[in-house]
């Protein structure tokens, strides 16, 4: 009898012993998620220096230090890890049914060039100060003077209709606001400047205005013609030496 109950102890041991061997290993291949994160951009450039596999191993690092794999993931959290690289905007992270972890990243992008002080610093186009790279588009506006007192979306507007006009956005490289002259574009031909005024108006009249005198500049004259033009008022330029 004795020996009946130290076999069916020793069995039960045995037995116990097993499971606890296969949830331990259990337990330590349901902690690597390396095969479960999917990450996309958003965007089509990724002006930052992280890459999607730095992204994977934050994920997969902050999914294995949990206190407990119990506990609900804190996909707040982990956005907000995520998007600490000051060229991420965000980051939106969700899971499927099938247990796969998506993480969809959206880029800020230089939206202009800001020189101050002789130094050269970019923003985007929310008024976000950027890290400086060396592979950002070197074709971006130049921008200076005052413009982040009250005057960002009057600038942030004219910048946006150089861009999207072909023709602007071949011959305009700056853009600056003077206290004195309102806001003033900058040509890329003869340093020709171009006073808007400080409430300005870029229609396509004004800009018929700017590619007439352009043509007047190079077919009938020469760059020393005139220092600034004043397109301010309708059909009228004013040049000024």
């Amino acid at each position: 009898m004795n020996i009946n109950l130290s076999i069916f102890k020793f069995l039960l041991f045995f037995i116990l012993s097993v499971i606890l061997i296969l949830l331990i290993k259990s337990v330590n291949s349901s902690r690597d998620f390396s095969g479960h994160v999917v990450v996309t951009y958003i965007n089509n450039t990724n002006y930052s220096l992280i890459t999607k596999k730095d992204i994977k191993d934050l994920a997969i690092n902050f999914l294995n230090t949990r206190d407990s794999l119990g506990k609900d993931i804190n996909i707040s959290l982990l956005e907000d890890l995520i998007s600490q690289d000051q060229y991420i905007k965000k980051a939106e992270v969700y899971l499927n049914l099938d247990g796969v972890m998506n993480i969809y990243v959206y880029f800020r992008e230089p939206f202009i060039r800001f020189l101050a002080e002789n130094e050269i610093c970019y923003f985007d186009k929310e008024g976000v100060k950027l890290p400086v790279l060396t592979d950002v588009n070197q074709d971006l506006l130049i921008v200076g003077g005052n413009i982040f007192d009250g005057k960002r979306d009057a600038l942030y507007s004219i910048v946006n209709t150089i861009y999207s006009h072909p023709f602007l956005n071949k011959i305009i490289g700056a853009l600056y606001y003077d206290n004195n002259l309102g806001y003033v574009i900058s040509g890329k031909v003869c340093d020709l400047k171009i006073q808007l005024g400080e409430h300005p108006v870029v229609d396509q009249a004004k800009i018929n205005m700017i590619k007439t005198f352009y043509n007047f500049l190079l077919l009938d004259s020469n760059c020393s013609y005139c220092d600034l033009i004043d397109i301010r008022y309708d059909n009228q330029i004013i040049c000024v030496k």
